[in-house]
């Protein structure tokens, strides 16, 4: 998963047909116990380019994005939003909001 770390890389990579972006803090042991699971799920679908965000390195794209809770998910299709989880990530509906894009 790469990291993005500009507002630009980040409006480059929602702009791609599909990709998902995990917002994180490096104090979050939510995050950390979710970047894996994320990661491991992104393989089961390659047509999702998936990437990165320490939030509390990125106030600019946390603020235009309103990501006010880590770990936050939010998947995006051509340059719009069309699912977001915060806190509590269920992977199971992730997996069902994927497929429907794909």
């Amino acid at each position: 998963m790469k990291t993005i770390q500009t507002y630009e890389e980040f409006q480059i990579a929602a702009d791609r047909p599909f990709s998902l972006f995990l917002f994180k803090t490096k104090t979050c042991g939510v995050c950390a116990a979710v970047a894996p699971k994320i990661e491991a799920l992104m393989k089961d679908y390659p047509g999702v380019s998936a990437f990165s965000v320490w939030a509390d390195e990125s106030p600019l794209i946390r603020g235009r994005m309103l990501v006010f809770s880590a770990p936050t998910v939010i998947l995006f299709s051509k340059g719009k939003e069309i699912h977001r989880q915060s806190r509590f990530i269920d992977f199971e509906e992730l997996k069902r909001q994927i497929e429907n894009v794909l």
